[in-house]
């Protein structure tokens, strides 16, 4: 099953590099509605195409592969839209030098990306020694949810990424502080909503992905009244890291996901899984987000304090 869902969604992989780095031009060059609305049609398309696929034509795991990979195309499809109105005018590369800092500048978040798959394999390693597949399955719950949710805090901070970087490149410095505190205090207020909802109803869901399970849904319920701890957080640290990035501080966003990302999720993982057990396990999450602010906001004051973080020179 695996191979023939790959099999066929690695057919579509330049769609799927084309139109995530699509959606960021799009988005910064004043097409924000068009890049919405790509980004929806897609999902649409792959929810609906999804079910044709899977139940009226039976085509098994390979039809929810292609659903996946034809919503690229047409999200694609949309954003192209974008350069009906804008115009398309191709420059010629006369050095790297762009390239490169296009890659230096992009390093943070393709840590951020990059970081997801090595942490799912070491929670599961550390899950499956403790406690065996219950445990893993129960993490698996807990994984689905917080990819929902992160990606939520996530559209608050790549929200004001362009703006940010306009008041960057036209020297305001008191709006490019203005739009960071609202979308820190955007992404507090998001996080804490979720972390009420994860206390308040985390056997409703749990209960999404698996019915009559009453063991495992009790192990999902400690996940994910223990693992919410960290949304509060991570809404800071995703708009601090892209506040930096936005900047052109490549150096410290990429500092600060490293640390969210690997440093303290596995030193932490290490650690209290060989102490607290489960417990600890289902805690590296929050103390891992929560040193990472610490570590985030120890540069920033740092950064502010020898006046580095000030207006482009002309």
């Amino acid at each position: 099953m695996a191979f023939d869902y790959l099999s066929m969604l690695m057919m579509f992989s330049p769609f799927f590099l084309v139109f995530i780095s699509l959606t960021v031009f799009v988005r910064n060059d004043g097409g924000s509605k068009i890049a919405m609305s790509a980004m929806l049609a897609a999902s649409v398309f792959n929810v609906v195409m999804d079910y044709v696929f899977l139940f009226p034509l039976d085509m098994g795991m390979r039809g929810c592969a292609l659903a996946t990979g034809l919503a690229q195309v047409v999200g694609f499809g949309v954003l192209l839209l974008h350069f009906r109105e804008a115009g398309i005018k191709i420059l010629k590369l006369s050095s790297f030098k762009a390239p490169l800092e296009i890659i230096k500048n992009g390093m943070a978040s393709f840590v951020l990306e990059l970081s997801q798959g090595i942490v799912i394999f070491a929670f599961n390693f550390a899950f499956l020694r403790i406690e065996g597949d219950i445990a893993v399955s129960a993490y698996g719950i807990v994984a689905n949810l917080s990819l929902l949710f992160t990606a939520i805090l996530a559209g608050v901070a790549n929200g004001i990424q362009p703006l940010i970087s306009e008041a960057y490149g036209r020297r305001l410095s008191d709006m490019k502080v203005y739009y960071g505190k609202i979308a820190a205090i955007g992404g507090l207020v998001i996080g804490l909503g979720i972390l009420l909802i994860g206390q308040l109803m985390p056997k409703y869901l749990a209960m999404i992905f698996v019915e009559n399970e009453p063991e495992l849904i009790n192990r999902a319920i400690l996940g994910i009244r223990i693992y919410f701890l960290a949304f509060p957080i991570t809404g800071l640290n995703l708009v601090a890291t892209i506040f930096l990035q936005s900047q052109k501080r490549s150096m410290e966003a990429f500092i600060m996901s490293m640390m969210r990302g690997f440093v303290w999720i596995l030193a932490l993982l290490l650690i209290l899984s060989n102490t607290l057990g489960i417990i600890g396990v289902w805690l590296v999450i929050p103390l891992a987000e929560l040193l990472s602010l610490g570590t985030g906001l120890i540069m920033i004051r740092k950064i502010t304090r020898e006046n580095v973080l000030k207006p482009v020179s002309a």
